[in-house]
């Protein structure tokens, strides 16, 4: 397993729920949209060589929803939505310029590999590859992907900045 000695982050807990967290109403009855890990929790590992950035993100959902091929928003459905900054620190934290890109990641419907669709959500397929598979699984889903800055791109991997602590 190419992952294994690759640390894992795990997410599954009310902390780390930002939308369907519970929500007190006026009469003072809880409506949770997130019940418990078994609900929608995920794990991602990623991995770093100079070819790219590598991502495993495996999904525990207990009620998938995917999009339709054509005509749905994707964030209204299952997917999975990444933001990477390779400015560093010293970058135009401010706003998003060169370096820095936003996409949703679609899983694949079958149960064997297949390509996920992405949607750069940031306009920036020019400057980099994003390659994703991914499966249903028994719980959920899982996806494995690489972003990478294409040769004819002005933002080349030599040019990642990560912070330093």
């Amino acid at each position: 397993d190419d992952w294994k000695d690759i640390p894992m982050e795990k997410v599954d807990n009310i902390k780390n729920v930002k939308v369907g967290a519970p929500d007190v109403n006026l009469m003072g009855s809880t409506k949770a949209y997130w019940r418990d890990m078994n609900d929608l929790s995920y794990t991602v590992q990623i991995a770093w060589q100079e070819n790219g950035l590598y991502v495993l993100i495996n999904v525990i959902d207990d009620k998938l929803v995917f999009a339709p091929d054509k005509g749905a928003k994707a964030h209204l459905y299952d997917s999975v939505e990444i933001f990477f900054d390779g400015r560093g620190e010293s970058g135009n934290l401010d706003r998003i310029t060169t370096g820095a890109i936003q996409f949703l990641v679609i899983p694949s419907l079958k149960e064997t590999p297949g390509s996920c669709k992405v949607v750069d959500l940031l306009q920036h397929s020019d400057y980099f590859d994003i390659r994703f598979v991914g499966m249903k699984t028994e719980k959920g889903y899982m996806m494995e992907g690489r972003i990478n800055p294409k040769q004819t791109s002005k933002f080349q991997t030599s040019n990642f900045k990560f912070p330093t602590t």
